[in-house]
């Protein structure tokens, strides 16, 4: 499940309460929740929520560039801190950077990659080495255009050589 509202204009607590409530009503039918842009990752209140509610994992994904607070409020189980249309380098992923997420180990962090007609089994190995959590879609987004708007609506036909390649490991 999916949570993400524009919530930029409520209160703090109404924002949570929407959210939680949101959680409530749709993490037993999916067993895992993502948290979007619109929440705040500031404190581990949300997660808490979600794991009482029987939530597993959660997934934060800020939007934007990750700084290691998240992980030290322990904001979700998996911290997104890559998306976009092209893989993120190696010095990206590392996190070493002031205030970066160096000391928060590897199967806390995601990377979603889209618009990939074919899969990069070489950035494929990269990352891995920095994260546990990938997924890499051939479909496509373009701001502002319907058709191409949210590029994670279907499987990926990558996903296959994905988990082929992150087993052998």
């Amino acid at each position: 499940m999916f949570v993400q509202q524009n919530l930029e204009a409520r209160s703090r607590w109404t924002q949570h309460h929407l959210a939680l409530s949101l959680v409530q009503e749709r993490c037993r039918q999916t067993g895992g929740v993502q948290f979007g842009q619109a929440v705040r990752f500031e404190n581990a209140a949300l997660n808490k929520y979600a794991h009482d509610a029987g939530c597993w994992p959660t997934v934060a994904n800020p939007g934007a560039d990750t700084p290691g607070r998240y992980f030290a409020a322990e904001a979700a189980d998996v911290i997104v801190i890559h998306e976009g249309n092209s893989w993120p380098t190696e010095e990206r992923l590392k996190g070493d950077d002031f205030g970066g997420y160096a000391d928060y180990p590897p199967f806390t962090r995601g990377v979603l990659v889209h618009s990939q007609p074919e899969l990069d089994r070489e950035s494929l190995r990269m990352v891995s080495k920095h994260t546990r959590w990938v997924y890499v879609t051939e479909a496509v987004y373009r701001s502002g255009d319907s058709k191409d708007a949210n590029p994670w609506s279907r499987l990926s036909k990558h996903l296959e050589a994905i988990c082929a390649q992150l087993a052998d490991k």
